[in-house]
């Protein structure tokens, strides 16, 4: 018989310096950035109702030169109380979203200017859109040949 206390056993130490191996980091970096992919919807609403995160990250994320569906445009942040998106999405609205081009206007307003509110970018660019077809800002035409009736 052999007796265990004449066997000696040894535990292999393992090394840190194997956890600082670059195949090892990269394979645990690719498996965090693979979970955090997974449980994305999980995350995700929590950095989308954060302002600095709303006005750039979520507006860039989304593609601006392909047509979107509201419930995209809510994501993006392009959503408010005063032009509230909400309706559309939970009537499953079919149509496409908001309008490609003020789409892009918009969120360029925005990430230009991170303190602006998608409320005072949506105005600027109406504002913008009056100008542009001569239009004044009380929606009267410009044109001095134009004929408007007043009502008093």
């Amino acid at each position: 018989m052999v007796s265990l206390a004449a066997a000696s056993f040894s535990i292999p130490e393992i090394s840190l310096t194997l956890f600082f191996h670059p195949v090892v980091l990269v394979i645990v970096f690719l498996l965090f950035v693979t979970i955090l992919f997974i449980f994305r919807s999980r995350w995700l609403p929590i950095f989308s109702s954060l302002p600095w995160y709303r006005s750039s990250a979520a507006a860039s994320r989304s593609s601006l030169n392909e047509a979107s569906s509201f419930l995209d445009d809510y994501r993006a942040g392009l959503s408010s109380s005063n032009f509230d998106l909400s309706a559309n999405i939970d009537g499953d609205d079919s149509r496409q979203g908001l309008d490609t081009e003020a789409r892009a206007a918009i969120v360029r307003a925005m990430n230009t200017d991170p303190s602006l509110s998608f409320d005072e970018a949506r105005r600027k660019y109406f504002v913008q859109k009056l100008k542009e077809n001569n239009i004044g800002p009380d929606g009267l035409p410009n044109d001095p040949k134009a004929l408007v009736f007043h009502r008093n």
